[in-house]
């Protein structure tokens, strides 16, 4: 009998070792969802983590049976997009974009699951994997087949759901995505005219056969048909593009002579067609073979472009015409394919359809295909910083900027780092109100990718052929650290350890010139009356006026060491966008205005006694600011009093005082209701021995703090279907409160304001000057602002909730845990 050593030994094996990890991961993901359940089952939480360890699950029993990590992962991610589809489909748009990338992904799916089952059988029977066929294709041409043609099912969807507007507004398509359908649809045709034996290879006379299947043009087969094909394309791409997108010729004077003079500037001698197709969206795009160039604006009106916008996006696609640039692609396009010939590999993935002997494994194909696609990323970008760096000496640097600043404005929303922006995808128009918060909260973005840049957000950048808009503006500004082509790939230098902090103090070095375009900007479309106007609707000044009057600790983001002590005397907005709230502090040292973008804030004061994290009431003895920000407080622990040195501050004991008698929030069975806070009974020492005496639904209890977790502003509050009788009181209280609103109609988006009234189905938000009714059905999420708590009833928090809950607290208070 084995051991249960020897047991291991044949389970984590070689050959054993892929499908043991799967089992692994299927149980792991189990007992995680068993500890769900109770939560799930006993308090009517959602089942949202339930089922993303689901996908676990069956990717991991997926993986056990067929030991193919690539057909694991398709199963599992089909799972999470099945259920993520049910959940968001009374949202139009997204619901849409779901579906297309659910049955694009099937398509794959299907492919790899026809190929692993034609291998296991063709194992089982003992017949040979390269001449194994079923109805007329081996299991790799099935794969082939699903891989090559699931991004086209992606886009054809879309264009059946949004038309051409998918491609006009996204930052993921442009006119080389239509290179790309056009270049598969001529190897397909090339196909069907060449036979059974595939395209045939013509040898020249006195070249070594050997030699010619390795050099490029030193035969002519694949490769070369594909280059020239690719010529013939680009030749031909001016009238075959201004065909696919719709474009109309621009008789408009003012844009002809714009174009004309960026055109001179630039010193193009050849004439310049202009065009312009309809979108809700600024922006341009260059195209056109070297003797046919063309440029085509994209606007709901001409009209909606300054002077400054023409000349500026104009010099920067201009710049890419003048310099041929996507001529030089397919020079690149014809070195990798010299490349791969060169090593022997077949010339695209599409030969994985057609050639039933390729004779090497896809997915090691795809590998290197990846590899050579950093190459060509590096010289896109590079391109990219070229354009632009001919834009800023031609003088439209600022002009380009300006654009990209009100470009950015358009993408808001969840998807707006994937280059996709939601809104967009719809007819509706953005109100006045809108524009003005789009363009506010895209400056502030931008700012803060020049404080802290976001990692998740510079990965994503990585699949965009542009830059983020941000780095580019940096670099169009007058300043010597970040020139146009680092900046184009300041992204990737930013997610690399070593090198990430000079060029984090690079940025924060070159972020006042960038700031100062970014508010003139802001200034020059919304007034210098916008900036107030966006903080009412933001709510940002609304956030802070709880700390008027108190101490506070302000730490530098930039520097932290760099500390301030002093009390808030006023509250007041500026007049920059990109730092548009001013705490004036009185300090030892006098008056300070401390930007809120630049600094963490927190209030706290000597001999204050607060809240940590844990729930410990403690008295702050210490506050140390000579180096990195810490403090020390004294506790009363089994009778004896202890100091202990933190890092993450606490809540102030006033803050809960301050809320006595006001409206609460209370979280249990997966329902958040309103409750009233009628007193509370804080312990000494300790929080969760602490009483409070609430009042929900006309019924009054004396509660205890150790079952409960305690979270703080902003509030995210979650609407839930058929609980519309416990949430009632709770929409009602919104009169007169401002609140940001997420509906199954525009989750992309939210809507903010004042809420004027609440009738039995109808919230009515104010937006400045601009009433919108939102139908309490159709109301998925609300935000609230308002000094209070949430009480989170402990048994309806989930054991992967309360670590999440944890991690967040690691440096800032976010949730109070007794």
């Amino acid at each position: 009998m084995a051991t249960f050593g020897q047991l291991l030994g044949t389970w984590f094996s070689g050959e054993n070792l892929g499908a043991t990890l799967g089992y692994l991961l299927a149980i792991i993901c189990g007992v995680f969802i068993l500890t769900e359940l109770y939560t799930i089952i006993t308090q009517k939480n959602e089942p949202d983590l339930v089922m993303m360890f689901l996908a676990g699950v069956f990717g991991g029993i997926v993986q056990g049976i067929t030991r193919d990590p690539l057909l694991a992962i398709l199963v599992a991610l089909c799972w999470l997009m099945i259920f993520s589809l049910w959940t968001i489909r009374e949202s139009p748009v997204w619901r849409e974009l779901m579906l297309a990338s659910l049955i694009s992904y099937v398509v794959v799916l299907i492919g790899r699951t026809v190929q692993r089952v034609i291998e296991m059988w063709v194992a089982y029977k003992g017949y040979d994997i390269e001449t194994y066929t079923r109805w007329g294709l081996t299991g790799q041409q099935w794969f082939g087949i699903s891989w090559n043609i699931f991004i086209y099912v992606f886009f054809i969807l879309c264009i059946i759901f949004f038309g051409r507007r998918f491609f006009l507004v996204s930052r993921l398509t442009s006119p080389q995505i239509i290179y790309l359908l056009l270049f598969a649809l001529s190897y397909v045709v090339l196909y069907q005219f060449s036979g059974d034996k595939g395209i045939p290879t013509f040898y020249y006379g006195g070249i070594d056969q050997a030699v010619a299947d390795r050099l490029l043009f030193g035969s002519f087969g694949t490769y070369e048909i594909m280059i020239v094909t690719n010529f013939l394309l680009y030749l031909i791409s001016g009238p075959l593009l201004h065909l696919l997108f719709g474009v109309k010729k621009v008789k408009d004077e003012r844009v002809l002579g714009l174009v004309e003079e960026v055109r001179k500037k630039l010193g193009i001698r050849s004439k310049i067609r202009v065009g312009r197709v309809k979108a809700p969206i600024l922006n341009a795009f260059a195209y056109g073979a070297f003797f046919d160039k063309r440029i085509t604006f994209m606007s709901r009106e001409l009209d909606d472009f300054t002077d400054d916008d023409i000349r500026g996006i104009a010099g920067h696609e201009l710049a890419h015409s003048q310099k041929i640039h996507t001529f030089y692609l397919l020079l690149i396009s014809a070195t990798t394919f010299a490349i791969t010939k060169a090593l022997a590999l077949p010339a695209t993935t599409l030969d994985y359809i057609f050639d039933p002997n390729v004779g090497f494994e896809f997915l090691w194909y795809y590998l290197y295909n990846i590899a050579l696609l950093g190459f060509f990323y590096i010289f896109v970008r590079f391109l990219e910083g070229r354009a632009d760096k001919i834009t800023m000496n031609a003088g439209y640097g600022k002009a380009l900027a300006k654009s990209l600043v009100k470009l950015d404005g358009f993408y808001q929303g969840i998807a707006s780092e994937m280059g996709l922006s939601v809104y967009l995808l719809t007819d509706k128009q953005q109100t006045q109100s809108e524009r003005l918060r789009f363009l506010g909260d895209a400056g502030r973005n931008m700012y803060r990718n020049y404080i802290k840049p976001n990692i998740a957000e510079n990965f994503i950048n990585l699949v965009a052929s542009h830059p983020k808009s941000a780095y580019r503006v940096v670099a169009l500004t007058d300043q010597e650290k970040l020139r146009p082509f680092k900046a184009a790939l300041l992204p990737f230098f930013l997610l690399i350890p070593i090198l990430r902090r000079p060029f984090l103090k690079d940025l924060h070095e070159a972020r006042h010139k960038a700031s100062e375009l970014i508010n003139e900007t802001f200034e020059t479309t919304h007034t210098s009356k916008g900036i107030k106007k966006y903080d009412t609707l933001s709510h940002l000044s609304y956030q802070y006026n709880y700390l008027l009057n108190k101490e506070i600790i302000a730490i530098s983001k930039i520097d932290k060491k760099n500390i301030i002590q002093g009390t808030v005397t006023k509250i007041g907005v500026s007049k920059q966008i990109t730092s548009p709230l001013l705490l004036k502090l009185k300090t030892s040292d006098g008056l300070k205005d401390i930007p809120t973008s630049d600094y963490k804030v927190f209030e706290m004061a000597l001999n204050q006694k607060q809240v940590f994290k844990d729930g410990k009431i403690g008295v702050v003895s210490e506050i140390n600011t000579e180096e990195k920000f810490s403090f020390k407080a004294k506790f009363i622990e089994n009778g004896k009093e202890e100091e202990k040195e933190l890092r993450v501050p606490g809540i102030p004991i006033t803050y809960f005082e301050g809320i006595v008698g006001k409206d609460i929030l209370l979280l249990q069975k997966g329902v958040t209701r309103l409750a009233h806070l009628d007193k509370i009974d804080l312990d000494e020492n300790s929080f969760a021995k602490s009483k409070l005496t609430i009042t929900v639904e006309n019924q009054t209890k004396i509660i205890s703090g150790e079952k409960f977790v305690i979270s703080f502003k902003p509030f995210d509050i979650y609407i839930k279907k058929g609980k519309e009788k416990q949430q009632r009181p709770l929409l009602e209280s919104l009169k007169g409160k401002s609140v940001s609103l997420q509906t199954k109609d525009d989750l992309d988006t939210l809507l903010k304001g004042k809420v004027t009234d609440v009738a039995e189905d109808i919230i009515k938000v104010k937006s400045l000057d601009e009433e919108t009714e939102v139908n309490i059905k159709r109301l998925e999420f609300l935000y609230l602002y308002e000094d209070s708590i949430k009480l989170i009833y402990k048994p309806s928090i989930s054991f992967i909730e309360r670590m999440l809950m944890r991690m967040q607290n690691r440096r800032q208070l976010a949730y109070i845990v007794p």
